[in-house]
Parts: structure tokens; C-alpha cells; sequence
């Protein structure tokens, strides 16, 4: 999706995923959760799903970049906590070394 530019595509794969995980367990979400992923479903995001583990995950939602002050109003008004997230073309960066030399 992202090498032929079928960006939405993400977001619907995203909310796909979330739904076969669902179907896991009943322990793989809880109704804060789920209402979470509602309202930012109605509020325009296309898809998302549940990252992290042991009750210390987040909510990735894809959306179009028109929908985000919506999108982030109706989150907010629910108890969510915005965090920002962006692609990073060289990779994770955790730490840097420092030569002395």
C-alpha cells in the first residue's frame, strides 16, 4: 500500500487486523477500549487497531489529515491521550553512540 501510494488502504488493513484479533479472546479488549475505537471510527479515522501488550498498549488510528482536529476533539472528550506518530525512514533510533576519538 504504501510503495503504490493506496495510503487509505492502511487504515482499512489496520482496522482488519484489529477485528480478527478481537476474535482472539474476550480478554483482547474491554468496553473503554472498544468505545475508544468507535468513536474514533465515527469521528474519521478508517481503521486501527490495539498495539502494546499487558495493559500498557495504545489505540494507532490511520486518518486522513482533514479529520484530525475532529478526530482528536472526540478522542480527548472520551479520555484519550493524543500522541503524535510519524514514519521514520532510517529506522528506529533508541540511543546514539558518541565516539571520544
Amino acid at each position: 500500500s504504501l510503495l503504490t501510494n493506496r495510503l487509505e488502504r492502511i487504515g482499512e488493513l489496520l482496522h482488519q487486523s484489529w477485528q480478527n484479533k478481537r476474535k482472539l479472546a474476550n480478554t483482547i479488549s474491554n468496553p473503554f477500549i472498544d468505545q475508544l475505537y468507535e468513536t474514533g471510527l465515527k469521528n474519521g479515522a478508517i481503521g486501527g487497531r490495539l498495539l502494546g501488550a499487558g495493559g500498557g498498549g495504545y489505540l494507532l488510528f490511520f486518518f486522513s489529515s482533514h479529520k484530525r482536529n475532529r478526530l482528536k476533539r472526540a478522542l480527548e472528550n472520551q479520555g484519550g491521550e493524543i500522541m503524535n506518530c510519524r514514519f521514520e525512514f532510517e529506522g528506529t533510533k533508541i540511543w546514539s553512540v558518541r565516539t571520544l576519538f
